[in-house]
């Protein structure tokens, strides 16, 4: 009896301490975004003593690095560790958890700058970082200077304190958490592309140059603080530390100067995809390759992760572990990792909603999930509706015009298809199509589908209450992989219009610029791609010539501009512009087809335009009074010393001449409609190729 007392109180403390355990795990928030929950539970599951390389920062890092391409290419067993808004605070700490259990083989941090220019929107964030990490002293010591008390510590200690009115808004995520790896090691692919939610005026173009004298933002002190904390901590234990900041819409020079500075300061280094040469080095470009103006899609990625590991492989430590004991693993994950990663792009470039389907079928694990909005058969082709009949889908095969229509597929067998008559035959059913059910892993789902004519045209597809339907005319379909609770592509095909979707833009684009399609007879998103490039060439262009070109000739400067089609140069003399021209100078100037202007002398007036390459107007003058030329929306005027000394050339309204001595010249792209580039050659003072100015505004 005696015994039985004595044992009361330990199971009471154990039992007490399982029940915080386990009720904190229940209400402690499972983060499925930005392959938050998996970062981290996927990271415990590593064997010791693995990794060599680890990506620390925000969700730049999450949708930029794919640590399994980095084995695939180049056997570099690396981890992405970065999360939403990560706080320099956060990856302090997790730099010290990767340390503690790989500190035999880590030999190379990688830290986006990201979040050292400002702290996160919301604190939450750097809870959301390191909630799920294991207790350590590291976590413990986090946690104490997050607090605000020492009672608010032991309530982040514990979540069933820190989380205890959470019971009320459980959802069934909290309670199905997944054990399973998802091989991705931290990095969320999406497939999405911007050029798909913006026009061509809209998206910013890349910084590409660096303005040197700008002022550098001021870094977040608190920022500062912990980074200081890395970087003791790399010195310490060996660790080669580096800054780099990937390419995104949202960065400036006045960013870059100040972590330059960092850098500098702690002599590390410093890689900025932003500017010139990385950004070259990736060829990347922000309408394609990025998701929404902030964040890489798989195809900007996998440029960006093919430079890391090309650098990793030769400026690091860091060793190829393909065929080496110990990593038999990694095999494993990577054939997992291809089947999902392959899966969403080729589903994402497959124009034939037969062939995606049958191709959504074929995929391990794989819900897919169906909704007509509007109108979705119309277009569809006799082979298509065979082939559907052939899959099971035979309702859709035979949806009649603007009917109702869901269905579920999973692990490639037709669970259910419904259309408009089973609407019209429910009970209490209006005009639309409604359906829940559970996944396999108990993932709720809820479809609607809206035909018009049956009420107001939409659909819908929520797992889990998350909406994942783009609710577009046609066929809208989900592909859900339930095993890892996660979506693998969401798309329509507008079956009401076309049998097909267009082919992905690469090669739709490269496919129209080598037939020679006009800009003007390309489609609406080619045309969009068409401008935003060409704006961007054009920046590229005047960047680099006056910024890395060795000769600042006339000639050089009027190369690319005459070399293409789409472009009106524009030339003005003022005051004088003959007196230090040499033969070189005439003679190159009579081989571009100037004539006039090869044989300007003492102060003469001058006008040429050189429209598509080719002298279209050439003016020389010595009157008492300015020389013209009009076009449409356009005046040009020059003045030599003795007939008004003035340069004008007016677009639009607007006045574009830098008007000094000399040659003032302006580009105008036709295509574009705006001003490119405008500088001025003073070839009174200097031969041609020796001087120039250029307006600021365009720099």
């Amino acid at each position: 009896m005696k015994i039985r007392k004595l044992l009361r109180v330990p199971v009471f403390v154990i039992l007490l301490v399982l029940f915080l355990i386990l009720s904190g795990r229940l209400l402690r928030p499972v983060w499925y975004d930005w392959n938050n929950y998996h970062t981290t539970h996927d990271f415990y599951l590593e064997p010791d003593n693995r990794i060599e390389a680890v990506f620390l920062g925000s969700s730049v890092v999450v949708n930029g690095i794919s640590p399994m391409q980095l084995y695939e290419e180049y056997g570099l067993c690396a981890y992405n560790l970065a999360t939403e808004q990560q706080p320099v605070s956060a990856s302090w700490v997790w730099l010290q958890e990767v340390y503690r259990l790989h500190q035999d083989t880590l030999k190379t941090v990688v830290i986006d700058a990201s979040m050292l220019t400002h702290e996160p929107e919301s604190s939450a964030f750097f809870l959301k970082a390191i909630d799920r990490m294991r207790n350590s002293t590291a976590k413990q010591e986090a946690l104490h200077e997050y607090a605000k008390d020492e009672n608010d510590w032991i309530s982040l200690l514990f979540p069933l304190f820190h989380y205890h009115d959470r019971w009320k808004e459980l959802e069934p995520t909290d309670w199905k958490q997944d054990e399973s790896i998802n091989s991705t090691r931290g990095y969320n692919l999406v497939t999405e592309r911007w050029i798909d939610c913006e026009t061509a005026e809209d998206p910013a173009l890349p910084q590409y140059g660096y303005d040197p004298d700008c002022d550098a933002t001021e870094l977040a002190v608190s920022s500062l603080e912990y980074f200081d904390r890395i970087v003791s901590f790399c010195h310490e234990h060996q660790l080669q530390l580096v800054l780099s900041k990937a390419p995104t819409a949202n960065w400036s020079s006045s960013a870059h100067k100040a972590i330059q500075e960092l850098a500098g300061k702690h002599q590390i280094q410093f890689f900025d995809f932003n500017f010139t040469p990385y950004i070259d080095q990736l060829d990347f470009r922000f309408l394609l390759d990025l998701t929404d103006g902030h964040h890489m899609n798989c195809y900007g990625a996998k440029k960006y992760t093919h430079w890391w590991g090309e650098w990793l492989s030769g400026n690091s430590e860091c060793e190829n572990k393909k065929g080496k004991s110990g990593y038999e693993y990694l095999e494993t994950q990577l054939t997992a990792y291809r089947k999902q990663s392959m899966a969403a792009v080729e589903l994402a470039d497959c124009r034939d909603v037969t062939e995606y389907i049958r191709y959504a079928k074929s995929i391990e694990n794989s819900a897919v999930l169906m909704a007509v909005c509007d109108e979705g058969t119309d277009a569809l082709t006799e082979e298509q509706k065979k082939k559907m009949e052939e899959d099971g889908l035979g309702k859709l095969a035979r949806l009649n015009y603007r009917d109702s229509y869901v269905a579920y597929i999973q692990d490639g067998e037709v669970v259910f298809e419904m259309d408009q008559r089973d609407a019209d035959s429910a009970e209490n059913a209006d005009a639309s199509l409604s359906v829940d059910f559970l996944l396999p892993r108990k993932q709720r789902v809820n479809m609607q589908s809206c035909g018009t004519g049956h009420g107001d045209a939409f659909s819908s597809i929520t797992v889990d209450g998350v909406e994942y339907c783009l609710n577009q005319r046609g066929i809208n379909i989900v592909v859900y992989d339930y095993l890892n609770g996660a979506v693998v592509n969401s798309t329509c095909f507008d079956t009401c219009v076309s049998p097909y979707r267009e082919a992905d833009y690469e090669t739709r684009y490269a496919h129209a610029l080598k037939n020679g399609t006009p800009a003007d007879a390309m489609d609406e998103k080619l045309r969009e791609l068409y401008l935003y490039n060409r704006r961007y060439d054009n920046w590229k262009q005047v960047y680099q010539w006056r910024t890395e070109s060795s000769s600042m000739s006339f000639f050089s400067w009027l190369e690319p501009w005459i070399s293409s089609k789409g472009y009106t140069v524009f030339i003005s003399v003022m005051d004088e512009a003959s007196d230090s021209l040499t033969e070189d100078n005439r003679d190159g100037m009579l081989g571009l087809g100037l004539a006039a202007l090869s044989g300007i002398e003492y102060r003469d007036s001058y006008i040429g335009i050189i429209n598509d390459g080719s002298v279209s107007y050439e003016e020389l003058d010595h009157g008492y009074e300015p020389i013209e030329w009009s076009g449409v929306d356009c005046l040009v005027k020059s003045g030599g010393m003795d007939s008004g000394n003035v340069s004008s050339v007016m677009i639009c309204g607007n006045e574009y001449s830098i008007s000094m001595r000399g040659l003032n010249c302006v580009v105008y792209d036709k295509e574009l409609k705006e001003v490119v580039d405008t500088v001025a050659f003073d070839t009174f003072a200097a031969p041609i190729d020796m001087e120039y100015k250029m307006r600021d505004d365009f720099i």
